[in-house]
């Protein structure tokens, strides 16, 4: 746990981004916390929260992803899949030592993702919330078989979620049911100008 003594024998942590998933981070006593989209008023709002529990003296609960702890799917956020995701994918998508191409299209989706529902719990997304997501993706311009991947790998972080206890089945099967753009019947460019 992390305790308020520890927390007064610095300076206040510092509200910073976390490139890699366009996260805001904090680190309190040597451990990061993320809280949702930088800049957002919500991420804001939980660093302020973090803070004022660490200067009020009450613990901060362990990592949720630290070994050998049970996880609750149904408190489990798209935040946290996400970067627990990334944990994995920057060890396993690697070539020669070097990250792959697919960890920027990774990336990339994620963004779109913790935009929108990033403080969400993992159950509470379905086929509706994973077309406003596509949505999204389309309004950047995106090409449709760039969306369609990008919605794809979403569904493989939740696949992998399913993998480690972290989704339940039943959400995975909800957003395999959104059926992919097609051509001639989406706004999405069918390629990216060049």
């Amino acid at each position: 746990m992390v305790t308020s003594s520890r927390f007064q024998a610095g300076r206040i942590p510092a509200y910073t981004l976390h490139k890699s998933t366009g996260q805001a981070r904090t680190r309190v006593a040597g451990r990061d916390y993320y809280l949702g989209l930088y800049g957002s008023v919500e991420s804001r709002q939980r660093y302020g929260e973090l803070i004022a529990t660490c200067a009020s003296g009450v613990d901060i609960a362990p990592d949720k992803l630290k070994a050998g702890t049970k996880i609750d799917p149904g408190q489990f956020t798209v935040n946290e899949l996400c970067l627990a995701f990334m944990r994995h994918a920057d060890q396993h998508y690697r070539k020669g030592g070097e990250p792959t191409d697919e960890i920027d299209c990774f990336k990339s989706a994620i963004r779109v993702l913790v935009d929108v529902y990033g403080h969400e719990t993992v159950n509470d997304l379905g086929p509706i919330k994973l077309k406003a997501v596509r949505g999204k993706m389309v309004e950047k311009g995106w090409c449709r078989k760039y969306v369609n991947r990008s919605v794809n790998r979403l569904r493989h972080i939740f696949r992998w979620g399913v993998s480690g206890e972290l989704v339940e089945p039943t959400t995975l099967q909800k957003l395999e049911a959104l059926a992919p753009l097609l051509i001639g019947r989406t706004e999405a460019p069918r390629a990216y100008a060049p």
